[in-house]
């Protein structure tokens, strides 16, 4: 009834702060084997303004709710007792614990020690890092650089996008200051940090508390530094060059700038009244320069990038602990020479994309048993100025390779056209309340409401005119020809037949947790949380409309009741948020028809004549493009998807997984500990698509009569399923320092629902989607996802070395991670193998995976990095050097699947190679280099893997190769 009450309560209540920004602070106080109530227990920091204080219950439990991230310094008192200090770090969204025994008076007060570790005080598993740690390790200082070394943390997503224990990379949660930084589409973090102004990072893997909602991957939290009593600051410059990182194996990498790179950062905190206004400022400024070359063609080119980002803080003490604290990020970047696998020079593009994060805070503490927190923040992104210039249909059409992913002639996307926008606020509050009991133990019961929101305004064109022409890319006498052959070439329309207006997806939340200690072996986590989701598209039209209750439940058993071995088991279930990008599939604004016809003009540049320069190519194209009815022609119309096509007719609701993770800590003196966690997850209610007879047909706003795509939850046929075990572990015996972690896992299933261009993706239901033409085991079979890493490990080691010169660090990280993994398919033509059943719009040709799902795999990857740091006083103000090399061994691994050639010729492409029904035959492959004019395979064979399938297609495919870098610089 209690519970019931709290979550009502939540509903009616104003609120405002998401996700927390603050820590956790518990304990009990003993004396000999009797508890101890009413110690006065004194914390105080750096990072507090002022002190708090708070006293034990009679069964001699604390609570500290609510507290900044730092070093605290824990004070126990009590009359006739002996006083007793401990030193604490207390971590973002973590829970600390530091327990003290009283002994009757005898001094006056001990030295103050040490608290053990935190990672063990919860069943969570997470991992924490202090940035003044991270720029001792040969590893870069961004958000993604930290989050990438912990357990569980694959960058084996799109792109190299971060994927956490099997989730799809746009499924992670990213915060600065509590606030959402995520890209609604793709799920990264926009660049919304300073380095220097971070204080910590917090990575929370598994079994993750009911206050944190909209993922099914994990949280990645980071909080920036809040200045203090005294002055402090940094200045800093970091050093790169092109002509310090090594080439990579690529025979046709472009030579690398002799041109200096520099990174420039500044921070200042202080105070302007003493323990009750604190000021917090930042700047960096980036000019950067590097070597690349384009696609076929190999030739060289300078990119570069120039971005400036600002960052403001105020923390006010309005009152005794009464606090609020502001910030403000402003982001300004510019990309020059930007472009997607462009193969010419014309291709390439500047672009702008304008950056903000507000973020503003309360912490109330309201009594000793009870605090409140609520937070407001607003993060604008848009993209400005991206893409072509020209809206001419010879000069501003993209054209494209049928070989390759490589584009030429005109940028994609469209700076003579609106700026598109993605932006979002979230308000919303929680409230701590600590209820000590003999009988039913002591909770602490944290509950809260958010109110999330993101708005986007859309309408990306995919080139300037809309159009684009695929077909073969040659290089003669350094020069692209492109070729264009009836029936191997085809032309794409992608207009944005209606204007985007601002949809709004929004996700209501409420949420109670309870932490409960029973005695001094048990403490079990309650949590339960209840996400209310809607969203309505550019046109205002409703598309999603579900709700989520999601169970929270873990127990952990302290074997000894000294913290020294614990076991913990959990069970979760999350709620995945609703994603933009499915309700743009579904939505006719702002969002690309895209319709296909084949090219049955004349040959130019098919070797038979002199070489024709691409302008006229084009006019050739378009010449006869119009003379047959230009976008109304319907006999060499071979595909059209219409965005109206695809229709919600149930709103949807966010998918969900379920999480089983047990766990064993050990900890073994002050500073040393071990962890093994072993999760499993399996997701469900996937994003689909469905068209069978039965659906109908639909007819759009422009008069095409389609087949009706419907888009719905569905678990049919579909699987994704994560098993793994992540182990981490901290040393440290004076001046030495070691740690890291492993991650076994395995990602298997059938369900890829995200690619590198769109992010989030309904996928084609393999039972539902034309099953007459796709019910065939090789179009969605299960295996190994791309996202599979076996195996991944991240050590380090440090050493300390102070000399009459100054404070020498020493720190090594080797990182090795399993090959990737990928696979070989191609289109199967259909339309001579098929009797259309009636359709209007049959998918002729469909996916065939001509290899096992993931039966394909890299190199194994192996990096050493070391860094030499270098710091000294000058007074008060302390010199530094930080030089760090990657990959020390230039090891040359393949890495990037993405990055190989990966075409499957087929008979759609080749006419020498024949169709096969993938009902009832197995393919028969043309060996690799043999011509398919050959006997062995003219009109045998229906499939061969391209010469450079496999092979190195950029750069890119490699590791990162041998890359040296340093920054120096001053702090006070």
């Amino acid at each position: 009834m209690r519970l019931r009450f709290v979550v009502v309560l939540l509903f009616i209540c104003t609120s405002i702060a998401a996700q927390t920004t603050t820590s956790v602070l518990t304990g009990r106080v003993t004396t000999g084997d009797a508890d101890l109530g009413g110690v006065n227990v004194t914390v105080e920091s750096a990072g507090l303004q002022g002190t708090r204080t708070a006293q034990t219950a009679p069964d001699g439990t604390f609570v500290f709710p609510a507290l900044p991230p730092g070093t605290y310094t824990v004070r126990f008192t009590h009359e006739g007792m002996q006083s007793v200090a401990k030193r604490a770090e207390l971590h973002l969204a973590e829970t600390t614990r530091v327990d003290a025994a009283l002994q009757p008076l005898v001094a006056e007060e001990l030295t103050v020690v040490p608290a053990p570790a935190t990672v063990l005080e919860t069943p969570q598993v997470s991992a924490n890092f202090d940035q003044s740690f991270i720029r001792l390790l040969p590893i870069g200082r961004a958000i993604l650089d930290i989050a990438r070394i912990a357990p569980g943390v694959h960058d084996s997503g799109p792109n190299r996008s971060l994927t956490i224990n099997g989730a799809a990379a746009y499924d992670n949660l990213y915060l600065v200051n509590g606030a959402t930084i995520s890209d609604p589409l793709r799920g990264t973090p926009h660049n919304l940090f300073i380095e220097d102004a971070i204080q910590e990072t917090t990575i929370i893997t598994g079994s993750v508390s009911a206050e944190y909602g909209r993922f099914l991957g994990g949280v990645v939290s980071v909080i920036t530094k809040s200045g203090g009593n005294a002055t402090s600051g940094t200045i800093r410059d970091t050093l790169s060059s092109d002509r310090w990182t090594a080439h990579t194996p690529f025979a046709n990498e472009a030579q690398h700038l002799d041109r200096l790179n520099h990174d420039y950062e500044a921070t200042l905190g202080g105070r302007v009244v003493r323990d009750r206004l604190w000021f917090f400022l930042a700047g960096r400024y980036q000019q950067r320069r590097d070597a690349r070359s384009t696609f076929v063609t190999f030739l060289p080119y300078e990119h570069g990038s120039n971005e400036a980002r600002y960052e403001g803080k105020l923390t006010a003490n309005l009152a005794t602990n009464h606090t609020i604290v502001g910030s403000y990020l402003n982001v300004k970047a510019k990309e020059l020479n930007a472009g997607i696998n462009p193969a010419d020079f014309r291709a390439l593009f500047e672009g702008e994309t304008p950056n903000s994060l507000t973020a503003v805070s309360y912490t109330g503490i309201l009594s000793q048993n009870a605090g409140v927190e609520a937070q407001f923040t607003r993060k604008y992104f848009a993209f400005t100025n991206f893409g072509a210039t020209e809206r001419d249909l010879i000069f501003g059409t993209s054209i494209f390779d049928n070989n390759s992913v490589a584009m030429a002639w005109a940028p994609p996307f469209c700076s003579a056209c609106p700026s598109e926008h993605r932006n979002n606020r979230e308000v919303a509050a929680k409230a701590s309340f600590f209820f000590p009991s003999s009988r039913i133990g002591t909770h602490n019961i944290v509950a809260g409401a958010s109110d999330f929101h993101e708005r986007n305004n859309r309408a990306t064109h995919q080139s300037g005119s809309d159009f684009q022409v695929y077909g073969a890319f040659d290089v003669v006498n350094g020069q692209l020809v492109f070729s264009v052959i009836p029936d191997e070439t085809f032309i794409v329309w992608a207009p944005i037949l209606f204007p985007s207006g601002t949809d709004d997806y929004a996700t209501t939340s409420a949420y109670v947790n309870d932490r409960i200690d029973w005695g001094r072996h048990f403490s079990f986590n309650a949590g339960l949380r209840y996400d209310k989701s809607k969203g309505e598209d550019q046109l205002g039209q409703q598309q999603m409309d579900g709700d989520r209750i999601s169970q929270r439940l873990s127990v952990t058993y302290d074997v000894r009741g000294d913290g020294a071995h614990r076991i913990a088991a959990s069970y979760s279930r999350y709620a995945g948020r609703i994603l933009p990008g499915i309700g743009f599939s579904a939505s006719s604004a702002g969002v690309p028809a895209t319709l296909y016809w084949a090219y049955e003009g004349p040959a130019v540049n098919d070797g038979s004549t002199a070489t024709v320069p691409t302008d006229q190519v084009l006019k050739t194209v378009f010449d006869w493009f119009k003379s047959v009815g230009g976008v109304d022609n319907e006999d060499f119309l071979i595909a059209k998807r219409f965005s109206s096509g695809q229709v919600i007719e149930s709103a949807l609701k966010a998918p969900a997984m379920d999480e089983w993770v047990l766990g064993y800590g050990l900890r073994f003196g002050r500073s040393a500990f071990l962890r093994a966690d072993y999760i499993s997850r399996k997701w469900h209610d996937f994003y689909t698509q469905r068209v069978q007879l039965a659906n109908g047909t639909i007819t759009d706003e422009v008069g095409n009569t389609l087949d009706k795509v419907i888009i719905e939850n569905s678990n049919d046929n579909l699987k994704r399923e994560y098993n793994g075990v992540s182990l981490q572990g901290h040393y440290a015996y004076k001046r030495f320092t070691a740690g890291g972690n492993y991650t076994w896992s395995r990602l298997w299933g059938n369900v890829e629902s995200e690619n590198a261009g769109s992010g989030a993706i309904a996928i084609p239901n393999p039972g539902a989607y034309y099953p007459e033409y796709v019910g065939y085991a090789n179009y969605s079979p299960m295996g190994y996802l791309s996202a599979d890493e076996r195996n991944r490990a991240n050590v380090w080691i440090g050493y300390d070395m102070p000399t009459q010169i100054g404070r020498f660090n020493v720190s090594l990280l080797q990182v090795y991670h399993s090959g990737r993994r990928y696979s070989a398919v191609a289109n199967a033509d259909l339309r001579t193998i098929i009797k259309n059943p009636g359709y209007l719009n049959p998918t002729g040709l469909t996916r065939y995976y001509y290899s096992k799902r993931g039966g394909l795999q890299v190199d194994d990857i192996a990096s050493t990095g070391v860094a030499l740091n270098w710091a000294r006083g000058f007074g008060r103000f302390e010199g530094f050097i930080e030089t760090d090399i990657l990959n020390v061994f230039d090891n040359d691994g393949i890495e990037n699947p993405a990055a190989l050639g990966q075409v499957v010729t087929t008979g759609r492409t080749d006419r020498n190679l024949a169709a096969f029904n993938p009902f009832t035959a197995t393919p028969k492959e043309c060996p690799q280099g043999v011509k398919t004019t050959d006997v062995s395979c003219k009109g045998i064979a229906n499939y061969q893997l391209s010469a450079t399938f496999g092979k190195p297609v950029s750069k890119d495919a490699y590791q990162a190769p041998r890359t040296f870098r340093i920054s120096l610089g001053l702090r006070f």
